[in-house]
C-alpha cells in the first residue's frame, strides 16, 4: 500500500500520488497543491475556474464569458477596465494598487500622509512655498525675482541699497538713510542738491566753486562779496552804486582828486596829499616852504604869522621888527604898521630901518582903506545930523497947535512954558501957587493943562 504526502493522495490509475486542490478546479487540472491550470484557449479566472478567453480587456479581473470580465478584489470596473481602489484619494497622484498611490511627474509621496504627494521645487524655494512643480510662492514681505525659485524680502526706499530682510534696509557706502529712503551724502552741498556721494549740483543762480555752490553775480562784485544770485554785499568802507559795483566811500569829499579807496584820496595829476588832512590835494610848493603853506591852487608859498620869505635862503624866516617913528604903541611884525595908542598918524622910521618895497605898497593899501572908513563915518554922521534937523523941524510945527502963557494971577508962582503933544502927560515946572493948590477935576493931559492956563490969564 502506497502512503502519499499531505496534500496529496494516491491515484490507483496512474499508480502515483497527485496534488490536491481543495477548491475544485472547473474545467482545468490539478497541477500541484489548490493550482489549477487550464488547457487553451480556456483561461484561469479566479484560480479555480477555466473559462473561455474571449474578454478583450480583463487585467485584474476574470473573464467569466465572452467579453464578460469579473474584477478581483480591491479593484472597480471603470471603462471596462479594472481598476484598484485605494480607500482615500490620491493627492497630485493616481491610485496604481489598491490603497497604493503613485504620484504624479514633479511630486513626490509625502512622508506623513500615503494619500498626498508633494510638489517638487528643484533648487528649493527661498522665503516662499512650493505650491507646484518648480513654483513658488513668496511670504509676507518677500517678492519673487527673476529666479522662480527665488523670493527676496521687499524694503522701501532701498533703491541705493541692500534689504536683507522685509522692510530692513542697510544702505550702500556713502548713503544714509533718511526719511525710510538711502540718500548719498555730500560733506557740503548748502545751495544744491546731493544727487550721488560727494556730487553736488547747484541750484539755479549757483556754481560749483572748490566744492561748494557759490552764488553767481553778474557783472561780478567790484569790491564786495556775491552773497546770492545778483546780489553783491559791498566790502567795509564801500557804498554800492551801480548793479555789482561797490565804490569807496569818503568821510570828507576829495578837494582836487577822487576817493579811490575807503578814506583814501588819489589826487589829480599835478596834485599832491596835503601833510595834514587826507582829503586835500594841493598843488606842490614851487619851492620850499618851510614855516607856511602852499595855496592849493597856485602852488605858491605862504609865510606863517611872524614870517616872511627869504629868496636866499628860500624859506619863511622870522620877521625883523618895524621901528615906528613918533608911535606909544608897537609894530604889527605882520602888517607893517605901527598900532598908535593916541590919534597921531604914525609912519615907518627910514632912517633907522630899510623897508621893503612891497611893505611900502602895503602901507599905501592900508591908508587908502583907512581913508573910505573915516569917509564912510563922516558921511553916516552927516545923515545923522539931518534926521535930527527934520525931527526938530516936524516938532516946531506942532507946537503952532498949543498955546502956552506965563500964569498972571497974584499968589501964582513963577513957572515956565511947557509944551509937549497932545494927551501926553508932563510934570509941571512952576514953583507953588494956586496951581497946586486947585487942581480941580483937570486932568494932567496937555489939553488940560492949556485950559488951565487960559483960565489964569
Amino acid at each position: 500500500t502506497t502512503v502519499c504526502c499531505s496534500n496529496y493522495e494516491y491515484d490507483s490509475d496512474q499508480d502515483r500520488c497527485l496534488p490536491v486542490c481543495y477548491t475544485p478546479c472547473i474545467n482545468g487540472t490539478c497541477v500541484g497543491v489548490n493550482e489549477c491550470a487550464c488547457t487553451p484557449p480556456l483561461t484561469l479566472y479566479n484560480n479555480t475556474i477555466c473559462v473561455p478567453s474571449t474578454c478583450d480587456n480583463c487585467e485584474h479581473g476574470d473573464c467569466m464569458a465572452p467579453n464578460v470580465c469579473r474584477c478581483h478584489k480591491n479593484y472597480l470596473m471603470l471603462n471596462g477596465t479594472c481598476v484598484p481602489v485605494c480607500d482615500n484619494v490620491c493627492v497630485n497622484g493616481k491610485c496604481a494598487a489598491p490603497n497604493e498611490c503613485k504620484c504624479n511627474d514633479g511630486y513626490k509621496p509625502d512622508p506623513n500622509d500615503p494619500y498626498n504627494c508633494i510638489p517638487i521645487c528643484d533648487p528649493a524655494c527661498e522665503n516662499g512655498t512650493c505650491v507646484a512643480h518648480n513654483k513658488c510662492i513668496c511670504g509676507v514681505g518677500y517678492e519673487r525675482t527673476k529666479d522662480y525659485w527665488r523670493c527676496k524680502p521687499t524694503c522701501a526706499g532701498c533703491e541705493y541699497g541692500d534689504c536683507i530682510s522685509p522692510n530692513n534696509c542697510v544702505c550702500f557706502n556713502g548713503y544714509d538713510r533718511i526719511d525710510s529712503t538711502c540718500k548719498p551724502k555730500c560733506s557740503s552741498c548748502v545751495n544744491g542738491d546731493c544727487v550721488a556721494p560727494e556730487v553736488c549740483r547747484c541750484h539755479e543762480g549757483y556754481e560749483l566753486v572748490g566744492g561748494h555752490c557759490s552764488p553767481i553775480c553778474s557783472p561780478p562784485c567790484v569790491n564786495g562779496k556775491c552773497v546770492s544770485p545778483n546780489n553783491c554785499s559791498c566790502n567795509d568802507g564801500y557804498n554800492s552804486r551801480d548793479f555789482g559795483v561797490c565804490e569807496p566811500y569818503c568821510s570828507k569829499n576829495c578837494i582836487n582828486g577822487h576817493c579811490s579807496a575807503p578814506d583814501f584820496c588819489t589826487c589829480n595829476d599835478g596834485y599832491v596829499h596835503d601833510e595834514t588832512e587826507y582829503s586835500l590835494c594841493v598843488k606842490p610848493c614851487i619851492r620850499p616852504c618851510k614855516n607856511g603853506h602852499c595855496s592849493p591852487s597856485s602852488g605858491e608859498c605862504f609865510c606863517d604869522i611872524d614870517f616872511e620869505y627869504d629868496n636866499d635862503t628860500q624859506s619863511c624866516i622870522p620877521m625883523k621888527p618895524v621901528p615906528c617913528e613918533d608911535c606909544e604903541g608897537k609894530c604889527d611884525n605882520v602888517t607893517k604898521e605901527c598900532r598908535c595908542l593916541n590919534a597921531r598918524p604914525c609912519h615907518f622910521n627910514s632912517e633907522d630901518m630899510e623897508v621893503p618895497a612891497e611893505v611900502v605898497a602895503s602901507d599905501e593899501v592900508k591908508m587908502a582903506g583907512m581913508n573910505m572908513t573915516l569917509m564912510a563915518i563922516g558921511g553916516a554922521c552927516l545923515l545923522l545930523l539931518i534926521l535930527v534937523v527934520v525931527v526938530m523941524q516936524r516938532l516946531w510945527h506942532k507946537r503952532n497947535d498949543y498955546t502956552a502963557t506965563k500964569p498972571t494971577h497974584e499968589n501964582s508962582g513963577l513957572g515956565s512954558v511947557v509944551y509937549t503933544v497932545p494927551n501926553t502927560l508932563i510934570s509941571q515946572r512952576a514953583s507953588g501957587g494956586p496951581m497946586d493948590e486947585d487942581s480941580g477935576d483937570d486932568d494932567e493931559t496937555t489939553d488940560g493943562l492949556i485950559r488951565r492956563n487960559t483960565q489964569l490969564s
